[in-house]
């Protein structure tokens, strides 16, 4: 550190010209940097110019600061979660630049031109409100709230589709992106609804290979969990990432990973723990990876997921490994000594001692049997916790 103190440089201002409406020239030159990503510290009296659309914010020629960045933020701007550690990626391929122009019905998709709008229909558009038809429960949020976090939503799921090597992206538009899941066998579609742009939806077509391999019915929970469990209140992007993740799973995890989306839609009749898949690391969650991180990992030849049993006030946040080489389920950390997870690892244990089926994927039944026969012992109950989200 030098003597003194940390010092910083006086800020950088760009060139303007100088007329009597503007202020004087700085005398420090401009960084380039600034003219890639934009700079606030433009005068508002005197925008600077580019052809004949003006450097407004909205306007795509003035490039986001967001866009400079190869990375998406690790967290939904609806939310105060405190930013976790970036998870960093390789693009796959050549990305497009910031002064790229989003065409939409052959023009420019931008707001420089203004659009007058009643106060009446500005109250409304701010104002809290219940879900409108087709979208799913959630908390009274204001329209404008929910049309902007679902284009968040949209703009990190073709974030993550071009970062994955098991998505392959088709094509992206203002409200929509569609991909390709190459080892699902899917061609997958996320969009706005389009009567009211307040919700995001999935539609999923098998390829022209898979036709036979996805029943319509899985299909249909895979769209429906979707729309009820990832692209949500309070639409936390590391959760979308996380879902994402499912996809990298090999074909033979894949109709397990259905069977637990099912589960949590319609919990089976005799089921004593009812389950929430945790697509983000709640708090609670043994301390594998930092909360707040997707909760879905993929490496080597295991699939680290987090389930959430609940049963009363009883809740139980449990880190589940699958080994695709020995076709085992068990806990992520045998070594935890919380009374209940030593419970839970006894009794997946004897589930893989006493399963006959050797060649089924056993993720599923082994959560199935966690769920219809677990008994925790009085003394081993954990202390209560906020449920994940």
């Amino acid at each position: 550190m030098p003597p003194g103190g940390l010092r910083f440089t006086a800020p950088l201002t760009p060139p303007q010209p100088h007329t009597p409406h503007s202020a004087p020239v700085t005398p420090h030159p401009a960084s380039p940097a600034q003219h890639a990503i934009g700079s606030s510290s433009f005068n508002l009296t005197s925008p600077p110019v580019v052809g004949s659309v003006s450097a407004s914010p909205a306007s795509p020629l003035a490039p986001s600061p967001l866009a400079a960045s190869p990375h998406p933020p690790p967290t939904s701007p609806f939310t105060t979660w405190p930013a976790s550690p970036a998870h960093h990626h390789h693009h796959k391929g050549p990305q497009p630049t910031g002064q790229s122009r989003v065409l939409v019905g052959g023009r420019a998709w931008a707001g420089a031109t203004a659009t007058p709008v009643p106060l009446g229909a500005l109250e409304a558009l701010c104002a809290p409100s219940e879900p409108p038809p087709a979208a799913p429960p959630g908390p009274p949020l204001a329209p404008l709230q929910r049309f902007l976090a679902c284009v968040y939503m949209k703009r990190t799921l073709q974030r993550t589709v071009q970062q994955e090597d098991y998505l392959t992206g088709v094509s992206a538009e203002a409200t929509s992106v569609t991909f390709r899941c190459e080892g699902a066998g899917l061609l997958a579609r996320a969009a706005l609804h389009p009567q009211h742009m307040q919700s995001l939806h999935l539609q999923l077509t098998p390829l022209p290979d898979h036709k036979d391999t996805w029943p319509h019915e899985d299909l249909q929970v895979m769209e429906k969990f979707f729309d009820q469990r990832v692209a949500i209140s309070p639409y936390r992007a590391t959760a979308l990432q996380g879902w994402a993740r499912i996809w990298g799973a090999p074909g033979a995890a894949l109709p397990s990973l259905v069977n637990l989306m099912r589960a949590e839609l319609a919990p089976p009749p005799n089921a004593l723990w009812a389950l929430q898949w945790a697509l983000r690391i709640p708090p609670a969650a043994p301390q594998i990876v930092p909360a707040g991180q997707p909760a879905v990992l993929l490496a080597k030849n295991k699939i680290l997921f987090f389930i959430c049993l609940t049963r009363g006030e009883t809740q139980l946040v449990l880190p589940l490994v699958y080994d695709m080489q020995q076709n085992n389920t068990q806990l992520a950390d045998k070594r935890d000594t919380q009374p209940h997870l030593l419970a839970v690892n006894l009794h997946l244990k004897r589930f893989s001692e006493f399963n006959q089926n050797h060649t089924e994927c056993t993720l599923w039944p082994a959560v199935r049997d966690l769920l219809t026969n677990f008994a925790l012992p009085q003394d081993a109950a954990p202390a209560a916790a906020p449920p994940p989200t």
